[in-house]
């Protein structure tokens, strides 16, 4: 950890930004990447030194000012993993959430109320597309898939909105109707809304659906106790084998990361089984939840059925460098670099090979489109041939 706090402010964000310019830089060369990388982390750094040049002697704004230079510091890297932490230097008003619950789809904000969607035109003076774009100067990100996920953590937790100046009291709809917002206590679960057709109550969950097809919850990449998803397998795997399933369906949708290599039990299990199958995807699946999406798909060729990835084929990742600036201020950078091209060719965010629109009505009836194009690829491709033994 580089350790800035006995620092000026200026000094601070110029000797932040010399650090992890050389250190993305000295990645790609580790890592081989090609030129076209190398210059445009390059072009990238320079409009880095161009912003900070800017802003001349900062020492004596205040810190809410220099939160903001320091968000818009952080996104220009164009880096999602390359991030502010800050929410535990600041009053405990701006660690609240608003009290109309915003939902953020498609380029469009939604209210969220009693599971049904009403689309908001402003928010205060600003109209959605305006506030749209002036957030994304503010949030890090690489895809557009990963830039509309995170603006549903950032409007609807007080922070961002206060950082930023943004007038969120007044929430008009499209159809008219103004609404009063205020902040609130009590966290709301925005990911339900995405996913209210899946349980969250713990980190992977199992069922068997149309008598030989089995699904696997895997949403987020990690062990409440060590060995706890070598259990889980070992549970997959006497199901497996007791009810005789040869197909196998691997939700990872909402999955944003962890440990990437805690799924390979899972992976050489569907390999020894000899199983077919296919992995659901959207574009909450971000870091380590990528990694489940390339190993199923390079070991067991299973196809992607769902939306775009969060993230790109080709790219930085696991946020383990860290500069202090101050207590509970911090920023954290990437000491990762990864290259999937050997199986995505296709660069930009991870596409899936069979594509399912989504479409807010879909969240609103809680269908699951995507679920049932899963099912009946299977049962078109595989299900029809005889069942293999899986009792080995």
């Amino acid at each position: 950890m580089e350790n800035f706090s006995n620092l000026t402010k200026t000094e601070q964000i110029t000797k932040s930004a010399k650090i992890i310019e050389e250190k993305l830089l000295q990645l790609l060369k580790d890592n081989n990447a090609s030129s076209k990388f190398v210059e445009k982390q390059t072009k990238i750094n320079a409009n880095v030194d161009k912003f900070v040049s800017s802003l001349g002697n900062i020492d004596n704004v205040d810190d809410k000012t220099y939160l903001k230079y320091l968000l818009r510091f952080c996104a220009l890297f164009k880096n999602a993993h390359l991030t502010l932490s800050y929410t535990k230097s600041i009053s405990s008003e701006w660690n609240k959430y608003l009290s109309q619950r915003l939902i953020c789809f498609n380029d469009k904000i939604y209210v969220c109320r009693n599971n049904k969607f009403f689309e908001v035109e402003k928010i205060g003076n600003l109209e959605v597309s305006k506030l749209i774009k002036m957030l994304s100067k503010y949030i890090s990100f690489e895809t557009k898939e990963w830039f509309n996920f995170c603006l549903n953590i950032r409007l609807n937790y007080s922070a961002l909105p206060i950082i930023l100046d943004i007038d969120f009291n007044k929430i008009t709809l499209k159809n008219g109707e103004v609404l009063t917002c205020n902040l609130v206590d009590d966290f709301f679960d925005f990911d339900a809304c995405f996913s209210p057709f899946k349980s969250k109550s713990e980190p992977y969950e199992f069922e068997i659906l149309l008598s030989d097809i089995l699904k696997i919850d895997y949403m987020a990449c990690y062990e409440k106790n060590e060995g706890d998803f070598l259990k889980f397998v070992e549970k997959v795997k006497a199901k497996i084998e007791e009810e005789n399933i040869s197909t196998f369906i691997l939700d990872i949708r909402g999955n944003t990361g962890g440990n990437s290599e805690i799924i390979w039990p899972l992976i050489n299990l569907f390999e020894d089984k000899k199983m077919k199958g296919v992995t659901l995807v959207d574009n909450r699946v971000f870091s380590s939840g990528t990694f489940a999406a390339y190993y199923a798909k390079k070991v067991l060729g299973t196809p992607l059925i769902g939306q775009n990835l969060a993230q790109e084929n080709i790219r930085f990742g696991q946020s383990s460098g860290t500069i202090c600036l101050a207590e509970n201020l911090l920023i954290r950078y990437t000491e990762k670099f990864f290259d999937f091209s050997d199986v995505f060719k296709e660069s930009g965010a991870i596409k899936p090979d069979i594509e399912v629109p989504l479409y807010i009505e879909d969240l609103e009836n809680k269908k699951d489109l995507t679920l049932e194009v899963a099912k009946e690829y299977l049962k078109s491709n595989f299900m029809k041939k005889t069942k293999q033994c899986n009792t080995k």
